[in-house]
């Protein structure tokens, strides 16, 4: 991996650790997928957010995949561990966002939404795992990625959240502590020739 599409990878993953986009992940056993416990409407509501994620970093609106990828109580997290004003916070989040986005060419993401897996935790937490690809290009280098997205239904509303790091991780699981049962695993990185 290039020097620059590896830093800018791991800005953006760092950016986004406020973003949270990838788990490849598998849950323990007492986490059956199982779509039964989601409605129609939850599920076509995960494909309006999935789309809207899409059409925002289509359009560069950063501050709107914000909103898509950041649970409020991980904002309030971040905005607490940082010292500043949550109203001052999430505007500098996607000012972040924008910049490191700058210096890249392309930033693809491709959602398997035929085979989603959808799980309930015995608490009644409902999330789902998206096989998604990501392919990003910068500086004459294309990286691939392949990962699966954990969408988080919280508050009536899903959120698309990127673990593809222990701090990652790390806040999911202090923010969402019904969550640290799930196991992670990498994702797959691999130049594009």
């Amino acid at each position: 991996m290039g020097a620059f599409c590896k830093s800018a990878l791991i800005t953006i993953c760092l950016i986004t650790g406020a973003l949270f986009f990838n788990v490849f992940g598998s849950v323990k056993v007492y986490a059956q997928a199982d779509s039964s416990n989601f409605s129609q409407q939850q599920k076509l509501q995960l494909d309006q957010t999935i789309s809207n994620f899409v059409s925002a970093m289509d359009d560069k609106n950063y501050d709107e995949v914000v909103n898509i990828s950041i649970p409020p109580n991980v904002m309030e997290y971040l905005a607490g561990m940082s010292g500043v004003e949550l109203s001052v916070f999430k505007p500098q989040v996607g000012k972040m966002m924008r910049n490191a986005m700058a210096n890249i060419d392309t930033y693809d993401y491709s959602f398997e939404t035929n085979n989603i897996k959808y799980y309930t935790l015995p608490d009644g937490s409902q999330y789902a795992l998206i096989p998604t690809i990501v392919t990003m290009s910068a500086m004459g280098q294309t990286m691939r990625t392949y990962e699966e997205t954990f969408a988080m239904y919280d508050d009536n509303r899903w959120y698309l959240v990127r673990v593809s790091d222990a701090n990652q991780v790390r806040i999911m699981r202090i923010v969402y502590s019904q969550y640290s049962a799930v196991k992670f695993k990498p994702s797959k990185i691999e130049q594009v020739q």
